[in-house]
């Protein structure tokens, strides 16, 4: 997709932009975290290239955003999936309130 002023979506889910409005920023389903500038706005929107910015897994399916960008566009909160220990300990604790009255 070059930076033609054409662009269109991917699909993608979750599409968030930055606070400036130059940059939009959304999950393109090849499990990637993807960037592209735009200029304008509405009929006269043109986009950049579309920038791979880093491998990203969202954790599980949401209503809204699996992720934020601070107003610069420099930093990401992501609800991701990340590897666990298949043979991590689980402790159950019973009658927990009972501990809690002494």
């Amino acid at each position: 997709m070059a930076g033609n002023g054409r662009f269109r979506w991917p699909a993608a889910v979750d599409r968030v932009g930055r606070a400036d409005g130059k940059e939009l920023y959304y999950y393109s389903l090849d499990g990637t975290l993807m960037a592209v500038s735009v200029t304008g706005g509405g009929a006269s929107l043109t986009t950049g290239t579309p920038t791979v910015l880093f491998p990203f897994r969202p954790a599980a399916a949401t209503t809204g955003p699996s992720y934020a960008v601070t107003r610069n566009g420099q930093r990401f909160l992501l609800s991701a999936i990340v590897a666990a220990d298949a043979k991590a300990a689980l402790s159950v604790v019973q009658n927990w309130t009972e501990g809690i009255k002494r």
